[in-house]
């Protein structure tokens, strides 16, 4: 247990009986891919994700790091990338990796165990890389059970390694599909009345571009990489609308994003293209079917699950994040002067006159 000095969140009312939580990430989707945001060209039909927008906030202005090994870090801790050190997507053993020296979002949990909440992260890691590091979501990560993909891209959604707590195996389970069912279980195995979190990692619709299984989109046989994208959108819509349906939304906390621009020609720079992404939250208490232009980065999710759970957040280091809440309550409440997207050799900061 890393010694640390806590400071409390003083959220009374969320206290008392802290509702579910479940984080839904999906790889390489940019808000010019995601059919609620995107004001020009093709989208999918993503019709489970257009509900939950329906039943809470969409952030139109949300901003992540330009990929994917940086924003998970920074949704995990709070920080932006200079901090962490890893501002790039990890290669293998010689990259940056997390360090056990941060302090993440599920050991801001359990560091409060009164809380009482079971945790579990599923699908895709991306943060350790290297012999050795099956375990890094457990013993780096503070996840107390992980299943699911170590490194970044998978070479085949339906070949490929899994990890299951350090038990490595090859399956041919769909992964988005194997990722869904691997969260609905869990949720299904909770107790009643035990508050439970759950990080539900999908690769989709991440390279490498395919055909999904036909009963899980409309496209047929596409034979572009646009259209295989699209695709590949669908079915993660699919497999998360099967999701929500295991969930009582009454009592869960819900927060969609993607990690980072799209494939096609964005990701990886520090432009709008490389860091504006999809971010819906829904839950008790969440303004409903609304949309706010404010600016919102992805180490706002640590400081917001936090304090929606009642935890502890760490005053021996610098945080980077700034709560959502108040801007979950009242979408037109002030929230960010700026953000700041972050690559090893280039930075992006931008404020609000450019909405």
């Amino acid at each position: 247990m890393k010694a640390l000095l806590f400071l409390f969140l003083t959220t009374c009312p969320l206290l008392a009986q802290p509702a579910n939580i479940l984080v839904i990430v999906a790889g390489d989707l940019g808000a010019d891919s995601f059919p609620l945001t995107a004001t020009g060209g093709t989208q999918a039909s993503m019709p489970n994700l257009t509900a939950l927008k329906n039943s809470g906030v969409l952030f139109t202005n949300a901003h992540s790091q330009p990929t994917c090994s940086p924003t998970r870090a920074s949704i995990l801790t709070g920080r932006h990338p200079f901090r962490t050190g890893i501002g790039a997507q990890l290669t293998g053993a010689t990259s940056p990796q997390l360090s056990a020296a941060e302090f993440t979002l599920p050991e801001a949990f359990t560091t409060n165990a009164g809380l009482g909440f079971s945790m579990a992260m599923f699908g895709k890691w991306h943060l350790n890389a290297g012999a050795g590091t099956n375990d890094t979501p457990r013993t780096i990560g503070g996840w107390p059970h992980f299943a699911g993909a170590i490194a970044g891209a998978i070479p085949d959604y339906s070949a490929w390694t899994k990890v299951v707590n350090n038990v490595a195996t090859v399956t041919t389970e769909y992964a988005t599909t194997d990722t869904a069912n691997d969260v609905i279980s869990f949720i299904q195995a909770q107790p009643p009345g035990t508050p439970w979190f759950a990080w539900a990692a999908f690769h989709a619709p991440h390279a490498p571009l395919h055909v999904p299984p036909a009963h899980l989109h409309s496209y047929g046989t596409p034979t572009t990489n646009r259209g295989m994208y699209e695709a590949m959108c669908q079915a993660l819509d699919t497999e998360v609308g099967r999701v929500l349906s295991a969930v009582n939304l009454a009592d869960t906390h819900v927060i969609f994003l993607g990690d980072n621009g799209t494939g096609r020609d964005g990701k990886g720079t520090v432009t709008e293209l490389g860091a504006r992404v999809p971010l819906i939250v829904r839950g008790p208490g969440v303004a409903k079917d609304t949309v706010t232009d404010e600016l919102a980065s992805v180490s706002d999710i640590f400081p917001t699950l936090a304090e929606l759970a009642g935890a502890k957040l760490p005053s021996d280091r610098e945080l980077d994040g700034v709560s959502l809440v108040p801007t979950l309550h009242d979408p037109a409440a002030p929230h960010r002067e700026w953000i700041f997207s972050y690559l090893t050799d280039r930075r992006m900061l931008r404020d609000k006159r450019w909405l």
